[in-house]
């Protein structure tokens, strides 16, 4: 084999003598002139390879040359990075209030404003006055106490705007005066009715008066639009009863609420209670307290809706009735609650110096919401 070795090699050219003295696959490539990447494969070996750009082995977008520019929403995907975003939803509400605190005189003037497309006009008229209760010196009649006054009513109308004028009248409801006590012997007087609202003709009727106590009813103002009444002297001369709404669970209105009834003298010669006044339940608010036979005479108030001021509408809370007295004056009646309740009724007597007067209503006031 070395001979035919030796033969093979003495025939073979330069580089096949080369190859075939070769003893490693090192020497053979060298023997040939192969470059490293012959046996390599490795694209790192070659020679004279392009230069790539980063992102052929990073894959990476923010290695790509000539992207576009992308807007920060893009990556962030928030809204607040959108350019031209609208600005909001348009013209915030315009609300004006009208009540005696802000317009004595009971009037104004409402303006429409630029753009004005609706108008919500949300009214409440004046509480009835309570009635006064009868001054009777007899010991062998019915003496009653005066009737409650009757709730304004409530009213919620919306018009289009484009057919109001550019100015219009605005009309705010007093309350009712309640009944002057009597200081002869004589029934009691009927409670003034309250005063109406009103927006460009559109009127909130006020509450009624609650009507004198005689010998056979004091009976309560009645009730106007969405209001409740005030309530009636016992006919035989008892307790004065419970103005409206008298309870949460039973069915009301959102209108003023009404004056409790002023205490009668039966013909037993025993003097009443007056009648709570009534509740307002929007509030959740109790009505001004009966007026007792002893020490606290006199009807409470009515509870007053405090933000009413500031765009929260729902009615007071009606007037107590006074208690009634055989030698004193009899109990005068509470004030409604602001807005719209009705005053207490007047509680009797025999020979005190005069009968209990009826409470006030309370004013009632107007809200007007403009809609863009």
């Amino acid at each position: 084999m070395q001979q035919v070795s030796n033969n093979l090699l003495g025939q073979a050219t330069t580089v096949g003598k080369q190859l075939l003295s070769a003893t490693d696959a090192a020497a053979a490539k060298t023997a040939l002139g192969l470059s490293t990447v012959a046996t390599s494969g490795a694209y790192a070996d070659l020679s004279g390879k392009p230069a790539l750009a980063n992102v052929a082995t990073s894959g990476a977008y923010s290695d790509l040359s000539g992207t576009p520019s992308l807007a920060t929403v893009a990556t962030s995907g928030s809204y607040n990075d959108l350019a031209d975003k609208p600005t909001g939803g348009g013209t915030p509400p315009q609300i004006n209030l009208y009540t005696l605190t802000t317009h004595p005189s009971g009037t104004a003037t409402w303006t429409k404003p630029t753009g004005a497309k609706a108008v919500c006009v949300q009214m409440f008229a004046g509480g009835g006055g309570g009635g006064s209760g009868r001054k009777d010196p007899s010991t062998t009649v019915v003496h009653c106490g005066g009737g409650g006054g009757g709730g304004g009513s409530y009213l919620n109308v919306t018009i289009p705007a484009d057919s109001l004028g550019a100015s219009v009248p605005v009309v705010i409801g007093a309350g009712g005066a309640g009944g002057a006590g009597k200081t002869v012997t004589a029934n009691g007087d009927t409670g003034s009715p309250g005063g109406s609202s009103s927006f460009d003709g559109i009127i909130a009727t006020g509450g009624a008066g609650g009507v004198g106590g005689s010998i056979t009813l004091g009976s309560g103002g009645a009730a106007a639009l969405n209001s409740n009444a005030g309530a009636s002297a016992a006919v035989n001369g008892g307790a004065g009863a419970i103005g409206n709404p008298n309870a949460q669970n039973v069915a009301w209105s959102y209108g003023g609420a009404g004056g409790g009834a002023g205490g009668g003298i039966s013909t037993g010669n025993a003097p009443f209670f007056g009648g709570n006044g009534g509740r307002s339940n929007a509030l959740n608010a109790l009505g001004g307290g009966a007026g007792n036979t002893t020490t606290a005479i006199n009807g409470g108030n009515g509870n007053a809706n405090s933000n009413a001021e500031i765009g929260f509408l729902a009615s007071g809370s009606g007037g107590g009735g006074g208690g009634a007295q055989l030698t004193a004056d009899g109990g005068i009646g509470g004030a409604g609650g602001f807005p719209a309740a009705g005053g207490g009724g007047g509680g009797a007597t025999q020979t005190g110096s005069q009968s209990g007067a009826g409470g006030n209503g309370a004013a009632g006031m107007v809200m007007v919401t403009t809609y863009f």
